[in-house]
């Protein structure tokens, strides 16, 4: 996968994200805290 420069900054990423509207509100209750930080840092582990 071809990775993007952002701005002037310099820093590379992949053009893929992870949205985190889901875990605050958009779509039902939101999820407790610690399950939320959980999905982050297990998508952020994932890459």
């Amino acid at each position: 996968m071809k990775n993007r420069v952002l701005g002037s900054s310099g820093i590379e990423v992949t053009p893929l994200g992870y949205g985190c509207m889901g875990v605050s509100h958009a779509y039902g209750d939101a999820l407790p805290a610690g399950e939320a930080r959980a999905t982050i840092r297990d998508a952020f582990d994932a890459g």
